[in-house]
């Protein structure tokens, strides 16, 4: 009788494992920026979500709507209404210049700047006081 074997010897296994390990210290860097990066534009895409349901929120209200950025949170005024404040993800910086943003019930809004912070990433969106719609600069 002949007897087969099944699976893999030792060595091999070891030998797989130092491949994978080499291919995860050369291609792990770029992999982390690539999700860094990828994540950054995500919240880019966000704040610009926020900065349009902001200019419909006015509109559909019939009310103006004000935004202030504190250090840990954006705050969002509908008329004269108390602010509703909600948190900034953690690592993220949002400043505002001029310090408010204004959304008319007609659409128009104040001219202004939103800078986006995260680490070493950076991004600048401008309001367009016409249409109150956010255009990265």
């Amino acid at each position: 009788m002949t007897s087969r074997n099944h699976g893999f010897s030792l060595f091999e296994l070891l030998a797989a494992m130092a491949i994978a390990a080499i291919v995860m210290v050369i291609a792990g860097p770029p992999v982390a920026s690539t999700l860094a990066k990828i994540s950054f534009r995500k919240e880019v895409n966000g704040v610009m979500a926020q900065v349009r349901g902001w200019k419909l929120l006015a509109v559909s209200k019939g009310k103006p709507v004000t935004i202030l950025f504190d250090k840990d949170a954006v705050i969002v005024q509908l008329g004269q209404e108390e602010g509703e404040r909600t948190p900034l993800r953690e690592g993220v910086t949002l400043a505002l210049e001029p310090d408010r943003l204004l959304f008319s019930p007609e659409g128009w809004a104040t001219p202004a700047t939103i800078e986006i912070s995260s680490k070493e990433r950076h991004r600048t969106l401008r309001i367009d006081p016409l249409t109150g719609q956010p255009r990265k600069i």
